[in-house]
């Protein structure tokens, strides 16, 4: 599936967001948008023709972000990271995409 075009600067202009907290899901949604949005733009800049895509499962497994069908990036605005958070490795190591 390709990556929703900018919902998060919609979400943010109709909430009238003027600060996040860092805990916050609109702050890791906002977070990941960032990072997805630089990542397109490096391959944009570079001229890097890969397909940009996210993946999820019907069991709600999913990876923020695929690179063509080489490279997954999970993107994570804690602190810490949990095995839990690293689910859908494990389940790629068993299965594929």
């Amino acid at each position: 599936m390709p990556h929703p075009p900018a919902r998060n600067r919609v979400r943010h202009a109709l909430l009238r967001t003027e600060t996040l907290n860092r805990n916050s899901d609109l702050y890791g949604t906002s977070f990941e948008a960032f990072i997805i949005g630089e990542i397109k733009a490096y391959l944009s800049y570079y001229r890097v023709k890969k397909d940009l895509t996210f993946w999820r499962s019907t069991s709600q497994y999913e990876v923020d972000c695929l690179i063509g069908n080489q490279i997954a990036v999970e993107v994570k605005s804690k602190g810490r990271v949990s095995a839990h958070d690293l689910k859908f490795f494990k389940l790629s190591r068993v299965s594929t995409l």
